[in-house]
């Protein structure tokens, strides 16, 4: 007797950004309503966490397919996507290249190149220098020249501590410090993988006429990478966009995971019963 096909849920992915993991949305997925009526979804990137083989770089168009394959292993058609920071540039090029999979993104804190803050800018003309670097360093590591052992990172108790300590006002120059500081980030990265990170993430966005599905933006009004009203200014190109603002710097999973949860699962419930109406 053929056993019933089994019917997924519908599916939540939630993307970390630049040399993180998964590890980062645990606390989400603790503690959320989503998980009692949807698939909920916390991928490593290649590159990241348990996805991390020196021999195996991620970068954008892997990150992407790997995604659709995530989902058909799965058996999700399609999916809502929420991408932090380089998370949110995965799921702009996922909705561009794979139309309808997306049913909607929500995007915190997305970083795109034609906002970056003036002081930012000298990233970009270093840009071919970090793709050269990363590939002779993915050459010593093919020789056999790498670390062999990589710390892991556990980012639920790491945030944990840092709002302990963002406490205390006085302590919030050295929250933004540890937590943009590429020494830090590098104890948990392979080297090739983390220059990858900065260039995939500073890759130039698809066109925003190929993206039709409902997006949300959420974005933080302290200290970040690009600015909010040219962030703001550029995705607005978007033809169903809203956007939404939070006081924190760029972690605002971090620093205000509560009001993160809220407004994520109002735009699940909000997006589900959207598509209930007119699906």
């Amino acid at each position: 007797v053929a056993s019933e096909p089994v019917i997924a849920r519908e599916a939540v992915v939630l993307l970390h950004g630049l040399a993180s993991n998964r590890s980062r949305w645990s606390e989400f997925v603790e503690t959320t309503s989503l998980a009692a009526t949807h698939d909920v979804l916390t991928p490593d990137l290649r590159g990241h966490g348990e996805s991390a083989a020196v021999s195996d770089r991620g970068c954008l168009d892997r990150w992407v397919n790997d995604l659709a394959q995530s989902l058909n292993e799965t058996g999700h058609e399609h999916a809502l996507i929420v991408g932090h920071s380089l998370g949110a540039q995965v799921a702009i090029h996922f909705a561009a290249q794979y139309p309808g999979r997306a049913s909607s993104l929500f995007l915190i804190d997305p970083v795109l190149r034609t906002a970056l803050l003036a002081k930012n800018q000298w990233i970009l003309t270093a840009l071919p220098l970090f793709s050269a670097a990363a590939a002779a360093i993915r050459f010593a590591n093919r020789l056999g020249i790498y670390r062999r052992r990589i710390a892991p990172l556990d980012l639920r108790e790491l945030d944990r501590a840092a709002r302990i300590a963002l406490q205390s006002p006085e302590n919030t120059e050295a929250f933004i410090r540890q937590y943009s500081s590429t020494r830090a980030d590098l104890k948990h990265i392979h080297t090739a993988q983390y220059l990858q990170d900065v260039v995939e993430l500073l890759r130039p966005a698809p066109g925003f006429a190929r993206l039709h599905c409902p997006v949300r933006v959420l974005l933080s009004t302290g200290e970040t990478f690009a600015g909010e009203s040219e962030t703001r200014r550029d995705l607005s190109a978007l033809a169903n966009v809203s956007f939404a603002t939070i006081d924190c710097h760029h972690w605002p999973i971090t620093e205000r995971p509560d009001e993160v949860r809220l407004a994520i699962e109002t735009w699940v419930t909000d997006t589900s019963e959207n598509h209930t109406a007119f699906g």
